[in-house]
């Protein structure tokens, strides 16, 4: 039971003097110029109910969460449905990895999504003939490469892929990003075809 001075609920009016009846007050009960304050069931807070619109949800991590990351969990949502052998979520998860690398990531990340690019982009590999690749340098734990970071990483980003209309041109959009990532990576070009000669991809 917590214990009130009078002024801590209406610090403007005085205190009834002693032997004054005090107006009767509902939950509290007087004693000169303390009040004792005894919380009864009718005083319980209810119980909160409350609902989440999934549509509000989408907004708040849209307005929390990077606004590029946000676009990219998107995008994935969209490749990752479609139903199709040529598996066109690689070349998502490939330029967008080299668009957003930096120092401190793991090499074998950006290793990965170069290779992706390179074969997507000069052999015309598809996304599972990539990932079948990257699968096959993966077999054997080495050291990689350390590539350059441009500071100009292709003027198309995954916002402009996501703000294209879903079906053949975002498509043509997730092609169109890849070959400008990679034309920004241009000077580790060699770097990666001697990765792949070396290991018999190419």
């Amino acid at each position: 039971m917590r214990r009130y001075g009078s002024s801590d609920f209406c610090p403007t009016q005085r205190a009834p003097d002693a032997g004054q009846a005090s107006p009767p007050r509902r939950g509290f009960s007087t004693f000169g110029r303390v009040l004792t304050v005894s919380f009864s069931r009718q005083y319980r807070p209810a119980p909160v109910t409350q609902t989440f619109n999934p549509r509000q949800i989408a907004l708040q991590l849209k307005i929390t969460m990077n606004i590029e990351q946000y676009n990219y969990n998107e995008l994935c949502y969209y490749t990752l449905a479609q139903d199709n052998s040529s598996f066109i979520h690689q070349h998502v998860v490939d330029a967008f990895a080299a668009q957003t690398a930096d120092e401190n990531d793991k090499p074998i990340r950006l290793t990965f999504a170069l290779v992706g690019l390179y074969l997507n982009v000069e052999k015309k590999f598809n996304g599972k003939q990539v990932q079948l690749a990257h699968m096959k340098l993966g077999q054997v734990k080495k050291h990689w490469p350390i590539f350059s970071l441009p500071k100009d990483r292709g003027a198309v980003t995954v916002t402009n892929v996501i703000a294209t209309p879903a079906g053949h041109e975002r498509d043509e959009m997730i092609h169109r990003w890849c070959v400008s990532v990679w034309g920004a990576y241009c000077e580790n070009r060699q770097a990666v075809s001697s990765l792949l000669s070396k290991h018999k991809i190419i």
